[in-house]
């Protein structure tokens, strides 16, 4: 896409200043202003966004792929780069399940290759060395007993779990360790006051 695109927006008036992207494929003005004309407009193609410039609205280049400033999980995004991050393919001729990811989507068929690669890895990993059930007790962090992975998961309670990586089940157990804190109550006592103590005491 030409990063110098500028598409005038003559239905969204110069005086509207609240305006609102529903979405990368929605514009919206006056959403939230009662007292003027809601408008919604769709791009005239994908990965632009309506931006005022110079006293008027215009459509142009957000998809930031073309800009050279995307940082990931970018929100617009052209046609042209709405492709599977591996193989390419085009978002229309996806079959199935596309797989969200920092640089874009991932296919159905390359997320199976992906998930396969990652857990052979992981399983040779352990595979190198003998398998001794102490590694897995008192961690940390949650380490699977098939692969070794580790993570912590969002909300960790005692019982089964899956591995993300390798499919394999475990039970997890959370152990809690007790500390204790104290807090002097009053003044505290020292040598000194102890002192003190005994020289009032010997008068």
């Amino acid at each position: 896409m030409d990063k110098n695109i500028k598409i005038l927006i003559p239905e969204a008036l110069p005086e509207w200043t609240d305006r609102i992207h529903n979405g990368p494929m929605k514009a919206v003005w006056n959403s939230e202003t009662e007292d003027l004309p809601t408008l919604e407009l769709t791009p005239p193609q994908r990965g632009l966004k309506s931006e005022f410039i110079d006293g008027a609205w215009y459509w142009v280049v957000g998809c930031e792929k073309c800009l050279g400033t995307s940082n990931g999980w970018d929100y617009f995004v052209c046609d042209e780069h709405n492709v599977c991050v591996d193989c390419q393919t085009h978002r229309s001729e996806i079959v199935g399940s596309a797989w969200g990811t920092r640089e874009g989507f991932r296919c159905s068929p390359c997320q199976t290759a992906l998930d396969q690669k990652l857990k052979r890895e992981a399983l040779e990993k352990v595979a190198s060395n003998d398998y001794d059930e102490w590694d897995y007790k008192h961690n940390d962090e949650i380490v699977c007993p098939h692969c070794g992975t580790s993570y912590e998961p969002d909300e960790p309670r005692d019982g089964k779990e899956t591995c993300d990586i390798c499919g394999g089940e475990y039970e997890l157990e959370i152990e809690y360790s007790v500390t204790y804190s104290t807090t002097v109550v009053g003044e505290r006592i020292t040598l000194d006051s102890l002192e003190i103590e005994e020289t009032e005491t010997n008068l």
